[in-house]
C-alpha cells in the first residue's frame, strides 16, 4: 500500500485532463506518466492501470482495479465512469482536481487551528507542575512533565496507529464514527473545523 497526497491527486488528474483534453489515447497517456514519474509506488499503480486498459478495460475498471482504488473515493470513479461513458472525461478531471486542491487547503487550515490548542497543552504541561520544582526538586518535576506529554502524544499515536489500521483494511469511516461519537471530542473537533471554514 502506498500513500497518496492530496496534491498528487490534484496534480495526476491536471496530467490525466491536459493529456485528454489534446485527443491522445488512454495508452499513450499512461505510457507518458508511467516515463515520468520518480515515485516508485506510484509508478507501480500507473504501469497496472496501464495493463488494466491494454487488456480492454475501461479507465474506471482499470482505476477499479489497481491500487488506486484505496485512493480515489468511489464517488469520483462513479464521475469518472460516468465521463467516460458521455465523453466528458476533459471537464470532470478539471473539477475532480478542484476537489483535492480544496481538501488540501482544508486540511492545512485544520492543522493551523489545532496548532493553538497544542501549544497551550504543551505549556500548561510545562507550568503546572511548576510547584513540584520548587518543593520536589528538578527530578520529580522533569519526571511530572514527560508523564503528562508521555500520555497526550501515548494516545495521539494510539489513536494514529487504530487510524492507520482501519484506513488500511478499508474502514476508515467505522474509526470516524467512533471518534465522534466521544462527547468532548466531537464538539472540539467540530470547533475547530467549523473555524477553518471561514
Amino acid at each position: 500500500m502506498f500513500n497518496i497526497s492530496e496534491i498528487k491527486l490534484a496534480n495526476f488528474f491536471t496530467q490525466l485532463g491536459t493529456y485528454l483534453k489534446s485527443g491522445l489515447s488512454y495508452q499513450i497517456v499512461f505510457d507518458s506518466l508511467i516515463k515520468l514519474e520518480r515515485n516508485s509506488s506510484f509508478k507501480s499503480a500507473l504501469v497496472q492501470v496501464s495493463e488494466n486498459i491494454s487488456s480492454g478495460k475501461t479507465l474506471y475498471q482499470s482505476f477499479t482495479d489497481s491500487p488506486f482504488n484505496k485512493h480515489i473515493p468511489q464517488w469520483e470513479l462513479s464521475l469518472i465512469k460516468v465521463g467516460e461513458s458521455t465523453g466528458d472525461l476533459d471537464k470532470i478531471f478539471p473539477e475532480l482536481v478542484k476537489v483535492h486542491e480544496h481538501n488540501s487547503n482544508f486540511r492545512k487550515r485544520l492543522l493551523r487551528g489545532m496548532l493553538y490548542p497544542m501549544i497551550l497543552f504543551h505549556a500548561g504541561a510545562i507550568i503546572l507542575p511548576l510547584a513540584i520544582l520548587f518543593q520536589g526538586g528538578l527530578v520529580n518535576y522533569l519526571q511530572n512533565v514527560f508523564i503528562i506529554l508521555g500520555g497526550l502524544w501515548g494516545l495521539i499515536g494510539l489513536l494514529m496507529s487504530i487510524r492507520f489500521l482501519f484506513n488500511y483494511f478499508g474502514s476508515g469511516e467505522v474509526f470516524d464514527s467512533f471518534i465522534f461519537r466521544i462527547p468532548f471530542n466531537r464538539n472540539f473537533v467540530y470547533s475547530r473545523f467549523f473555524k477553518c471554514l471561514y
